[in-house]
């Protein structure tokens, strides 16, 4: 019974909503329109997602002119599908601008140089009133206020230790707000730990100093020495599939127990095969964010429940930006319903029977191996 209150209060600490916390008019100002662009480092299917549900948002809500919803299928770094977009958003109190959609690239020394044309292009045009900077990596570039106008990172990683979102609650940077989940990896660690009780947890993270904290290691830290056990960190480009893997093979032979950050160095069609090494080596695993990776071969999982809400989280501070409040005066505390997966097959084949607290508390239970 220990356990399954555990997962209970976590989920549900982790489930409150956020959306009351956000009233906004449900009509343009005036004639007022503020046009959007967008960053971001590259191509990942969890921001073409959150984009979509940003933009289906800020349409449902009255502020964007498209007449239908964008499909699942939209690309939004496709510079046609962009282009196309941005034209039938206009008309709104909320627009995008058919060439404010940036692509910085993943690496330090790619994106140095793109910044800078950014910043140009943005500041001599005055194309833009609003950035979305889609993920951490486009976040940390533009939190400096270098462009003078209201940036909104849609990071879902918190507490990350990111110079950028040192702050709490509030932004204390001009013109910036991040979106974060208080607590959320430190309830995760506490419920993977109870579970297993394991001796060394290894973790995959970036080799980029800046990037070093980008999945959570100043919590996962906290939380060793909270709890008692050791952190093995397998660092590398891993962006890279071949590092991703290559970090898996190295931490079957140093944990006890691992936690698969996301990203795109998981090949999911072939995930499997990735995390082949730590299921022979009967070593649990736990994934963040993508549900696919539980399907595939990660034993537990725990993803939101509704991942629109984040997309109408981000929307709503857009809304409020627009009616006049500054990034300082709107939470940047989004709590995320939350579910957890289990994969059976996976269990079996690493030789660990779930307790049952942990089957009925699952939401999602696969009973054989994507492949």
């Amino acid at each position: 019974m220990k356990i399954l209150k555990i997962i209970t209060l976590s989920l549900f600490m982790l489930s409150v909503s956020s959306v009351s916390a956000f009233e906004t008019e449900s009509k343009c100002n005036g004639s007022k329109v503020m046009r959007i662009g967008v960053a971001v480092g590259g191509a990942y299917e969890h921001f073409q997602k959150q984009f979509v549900y940003i933009a289906n948002a800020l349409r449902n809500d009255g502020y964007l002119n498209l007449k239908q919803d964008l499909p699942d299928s939209f690309v939004f770094n496709d510079l046609e599908q962009w282009k196309v977009f941005a034209e039938n958003s206009k008309g709104g109190c909320i627009e995008f601008s058919s060439d404010a959609m940036y692509v910085l690239g993943w690496e330090e020394k790619d994106r140095i140089p793109k910044k800078k044309e950014i910043i140009d292009d943005i500041k001599g045009k005055n194309k833009i009133d609003l950035l979305i900077a889609l993920g951490s990596t486009a976040g940390k570039d533009f939190s400096d206020n270098s462009l003078g106008i209201p940036v909104v990172v849609t990071s879902l990683i918190v507490g990350t230790g990111r110079s950028f979102s040192e702050e709490g609650e509030f932004s204390v940077r001009p013109n910036l707000h991040v979106q974060k989940q208080p607590e959320r990896y430190k309830t995760e660690l506490h419920l993977f730990y109870e579970l297993f009780k394991p001796k060394v947890i290894g973790i995959i993270s970036d080799s980029d100093e800046e990037m070093f904290n980008r999945h959570g290691y100043r919590e996962i830290l906290e939380s060793a020495e909270n709890l008692g056990y050791k952190v093995y960190v397998c660092r590398g480009n891993i962006s890279e599939s071949s590092e991703y893997s290559r970090c898996i093979k190295e931490l079957a032979h140093n944990s006890d127990a691992v936690i698969l950050a996301g990203g795109n160095g998981v090949d999911i069609k072939n995930f499997y095969e990735q995390v082949q090494p730590l299921i022979e080596a009967q070593i649990p695993t736990m994934s963040r964010i993508n549900i696919e990776m539980v399907k595939r071969g990660s034993l537990l999982g725990v993803s939101e429940e509704c991942p629109e809400s984040s997309g109408n989280f981000e929307a709503r501070v857009i809304e409020q930006i627009y009616h006049g409040k500054k990034t300082n005066e709107i939470s940047q505390y989004y709590y995320a319903p939350l579910k957890l997966s289990l994969n059976l097959k996976v269990a079996n084949l690493i030789e660990w029977k779930p307790p049952f607290e942990v089957i009925i508390a699952a939401e999602e239970v696969f009973r054989d191996i994507k492949r």
